[in-house]
């Protein structure tokens, strides 16, 4: 059997060393240039340097513990980024220390790093770039050797320098803890082209012992590196040594040495973080609105959730865990119990909406395999003012957009290609795309995903190697016919697997349908319990209708909770009203969830039912938080009707929704934008001849 890279490119050899060592060189020398030319333009890093105490600490010879910042005005100011260095004498003799936070544990490995390089340096924020030109060089050394398992050494070279100059990749570079992803996700690919092309079987369990570690180390940088350990186990198993059949019992020795180096390696943090919230909190947050552009999704009648914003997920998921569970008000954080509550709250909305999560996941694959061709993160990076630099990163842009919308096409001529020689290759190739093409739905952010430009950067140039070479050789041996067969049995192989996925999102909408309807029934359906609203002007266009749904303040932490019903009906006088819902806030301002929402009012028949879960929260330090009213235009006011939805707030799902009469006979499901599939000017062709193609999905 012929592995794909075997048949792509000779592989790493001796002056790739060399070339290697010179790329790192460039990027350290680049890096640590960027850096204070960023800064100078006036970017930020988001990197929590606020959680950075321990790191202080430790280079300081205190050990690894977190000082009390409050209790130290040089620490304090430091951490807060008001000076630029610290002075270890300023921590006095017996600095008051508290236990590490979740952050902290989770990240102990990044702030370790921290500790390494202050101890040579001194403490000062501007030293840490020096570990970014660690990350950065190891992340582009690494991505050249990547695409030497495939593609040409000059090519490679170019492949390279196209991921640094990226402005999504330099934008994200600054953000130091959400940067160190990008070097452990460049290894493990490197490790699984390694896991290929191993022939000695016991290169398999050293190859494992260093991704184990690596991984390890990574972990303790961003828990989101656990991510790798699917994609290396799937090649090393299919894929491994070129074959399936080959060389299985080290292969089955190699994944328990990864398993075990790992534990080693990570068991401070994997201890550490058993004490945080987990996962599922971030998964959550995830499934909210301000994601869904980015995903491509188009909305439902109903939502999950409307904030990004930690506060209102912890009480959200609070709230639902004391409305099932009826148990004594009280705070999760402290009792231990927020993951639990978080994983039980999100494994419902899989089981009850499980077709908007593959249309989630499929909307990320999509913009995933597009993100080389966005400008969205700009033309030119930030900081780069050179004349030189600004022409080739303009030239750079308009060649990323004349390629707009190829990523999906480009993905599936490699897979044909690779599919020519080796069919079940193509299929490991395909899940592995879909793999970390979908993933990242659980929250798509430019900083979760920044790193995966570079698949695609690989993708383009090594189908663009491989057709180039088949055209080549086909020349030259005349063989058209032959190759024309294995490019449809190709073809059909990953149009197959395409159609899988497909239809997995068909039938799990199949499945979903009912059980969105039946959540909706009993919104729909609930027994109301009128509100009088005190109206008051808010402005010279707005009313304010206030309402009381919660008891009286006490002296005690509590979450009460209560669906809303606002019902509109025909005669609002304007087809779109918006609606403020409002929220009074004291000493809590990051617990104000007011938002806006447009609400699409009745013309003629039939009456639109808006159901809004409201709070009110209430803290130990006398912090309140509590849903007041709405302010709806004045016009619109007669034909407005509050009530609470009392059989609704009863339900295990509390979501936003608004059902117009004919609710029941439109999709209960999220849909996508299809456009992403196609190459931009072929998609815009199609929908102006097919307008109907653009309401598909």
């Amino acid at each position: 059997m012929t592995t794909p890279q075997a048949s792509a490119a000779s592989g790493p050899g001796r002056r790739d060393l060399y070339v290697a060592l010179m790329v790192f060189v460039l990027a350290w020398i680049g890096c640590r240039a960027y850096l204070p030319a960023f800064r100078a333009a006036g970017g930020r890093g988001m990197s929590y340097y606020d959680e950075f105490g321990p790191a202080v600490m430790a280079a300081c010879g205190r050990g690894f513990a977190n000082a009390v910042p409050s209790t130290i005005p040089a620490l304090n100011a430091f951490l807060s980024e008001k000076t630029a260095s610290f002075d270890c004498r300023d921590l006095g003799e017996q600095p008051l220390v508290a236990p590490l936070d979740g952050f902290q544990s989770a990240t102990r490995n990044l702030m370790l790093a921290a500790t390494a390089i202050w101890r040579v340096t001194g403490i000062s924020w501007a030293s840490l770039d020096t570990l970014a030109a660690v990350l950065f060089g190891v992340s582009l050394t690494a991505a050249y050797a990547v695409m030497r398992f495939v593609i040409p050494r000059w090519l490679a070279v170019f492949g390279t320098c196209v991921w640094a100059v990226s402005p999504m990749h330099l934008a994200n570079l600054p953000h130091l803890r959400d940067y160190s992803k990008a070097p452990f996700f460049v290894l493990t690919a490197l490790a699984m082209g390694a896991a290929i092309r191993a022939e000695v079987p016991r290169t398999l369990v050293a190859l494992g012992v260093a991704f184990g570690i690596a991984q390890g180390i990574g972990f303790g940088m961003r828990t989101d590196v656990a991510l790798n350990f699917l994609p290396f186990f799937l090649i090393l198993f299919t894929l491994g040594s070129g074959a399936v059949n080959k060389n299985v019992k080290w292969k089955a020795a190699a994944a328990a040495a990864t398993l075990m180096a790992f534990t080693i390696v990570a068991l401070p943090v994997l201890n550490g973080y058993r004490r945080s919230e987990g996962l599922w909190h971030v998964q959550l947050l995830g499934l909210t609105t301000p994601f869904d552009s980015a995903l491509n999704v188009r909305p439902a009648p109903y939502e999950f959730g409307y904030l990004y914003d930690d506060s209102y997920m912890s009480t959200v998921v609070q709230a639902y865990w004391f409305r099932v569970h009826g148990v004594v008000q009280g705070s999760l954080h402290n009792a231990g119990l927020y993951d639990v509550a978080s994983s039980e709250y999100y494994r419902l909305f899989m089981t009850t909406f499980p077709g908007d999560f593959l249309t989630r996941m499929t909307g990320s694959a999509l913009h995933v395999l597009n993100l080389p061709f966005s400008i969205s993160y700009g033309i030119v990076p930030l900081g780069i003012t050179s004349e030189e630099l600004t022409w080739l990163s303009k030239m750079r842009a308009w060649v990323m957009l004349a390629l707009a919308g190829a990523g999906p096409t480009m993905a599936a001529l490699l897979l044909v290609l690779i599919g020519m020689r080796d069919r079940s290759a193509a299929a490991v190739g395909f899940a592995v795309l879909w793999f970390w093409g979908a993933y990242p739905y659980l929250q798509f952010q430019g900083r979760h995903v920044f790193h995966l430009e570079v698949l695609m950067i690989v993708v383009v140039l090594w189908a663009v190697f491989l057709a180039t070479r088949l055209v080549s050789e086909t020349r030259a041996t005349s063989a058209w016919r032959d190759a024309a067969r294995h490019a449809l049995k190709s073809f059909a192989v990953v149009a197959a697997f395409c159609c899988l996925i497909v239809g997995a999102v068909v039938v799990a909408r199949v499945v979903q349908q009912p059980r969105a309807r039946a959540v909706l029934a009993r919104y729909a359906n609930s027994s109301r319990a009128p509100l009088v609203a005190q109206e008051v002007q808010a402005s010279n266009t707005l009313t304010r209708l206030n309402v009381s749904l919660f008891e009286a303040t006490g002296m005690r932490a509590r979450i009460q909770q209560a669906m809303l019903l606002v019902e509109f009906s025909p005669g609002c006088g304007a087809r779109q009203i918006p609606v403020h819902v409002r929220y009074q806030t004291v000493a809590a301002a990051e617990l104000d969830f007011s938002r806006d929402v447009t609400v699409v009012a009745p013309t003629s028949a039939g009456s639109v039912l808006v159901f809004v879960p409201v709070y009110s929260i209430e803290t130990a330090d006398g912090g309140l938080s509590r849903f007041a009213g709405i302010d709806v235009p004045e016009a619109s006011t007669p034909c407005i009707r509050l009530s609470r939805a009392i059989d609704a707030e009863r339900s295990p799902l509390l979501l936003n929704a608004a059902l117009a009469s004919d609710w029941q006979t439109q999709p209960l499901h999220q849909r996508l934008y299809i456009g992403p599939v196609l190459p931009e000017r072929l998609w815009l062709r199609l929908a102006r001849q097919w307008p109907r193609i653009a309401g598909l999905g």
